[in-house]
């Protein structure tokens, strides 16, 4: 037997075995699984990953701080990861922030992603409408960098979902800390 024939019969027992034990519902060895069971995997090249904390001013309220942290990976099939923004102002104790899950992860090449997340947490007061909503945001990391988030584009726009993958152009400027974008950063990202 040739080595491609056996390549091509190896690929084969593989994609019968993996369909076998899904038809009798065991789950076939997947990379997240491999993960958990503490194997490694390769990085998937289709993946963009963004991480850090930076904190941005904001036009409309000068005096105040404002920060964004974000942990997330993905594409726009599918990401996962959390984001939290907090908006402090003067002589007021930091509160819990808007948290919310990454749904998906957009790169836009040279330092630029979009992502968008579902808000899960805020604290009490004007923040909790967006609770269950999806929010966009965006990050470029080109001189200093700068932060969009959909929620602060127009503070009168009543609450509504923004579509999958879409957010504003990163209009705040970054102050202090950084966002790293790496793996695959170039779009398109599947």
């Amino acid at each position: 037997m040739s080595t491609k024939t056996r390549t091509k019969l190896s690929r084969r027992g593989i994609l019968l075995a993996t369909l076998a034990a899904g038809a009798v519902g065991v789950a076939p060895l997947t990379s997240s699984f491999a993960e958990e069971a503490g194997g490694k995997t390769k990085a998937d090249p289709t993946e963009t990953v963004v991480e850090g904390t930076a904190h941005f001013s904001y036009r409309p309220f000068p005096q105040d701080k404002f920060k964004l942290t974000v942990n997330a990976r993905g594409n726009v099939k599918g990401a996962k990861g959390t984001f939290t923004g907090w908006h402090t102002p003067p002589g007021e104790p930091q509160d819990g922030g808007i948290q919310g899950t990454i749904d998906c992860v957009l790169p836009g090449g040279r330092g630029n992603v979009t992502m968008t997340g579902v808000v899960t947490k805020t604290p009490p007061g004007e923040a909790s409408a967006l609770i269950g909503h999806r929010v966009g945001l965006s990050i470029s990391t080109h001189r200093g960098g700068r932060v969009g988030f959909s929620w602060g584009v127009d503070l009168e726009a009543p609450v509504v979902d923004v579509p999958k993958c879409n957010g504003p152009a990163p209009f705040a400027p970054v102050v202090a800390g950084r966002h790293r974008i790496s793996g695959n950063t170039e779009y398109p990202a599947f």
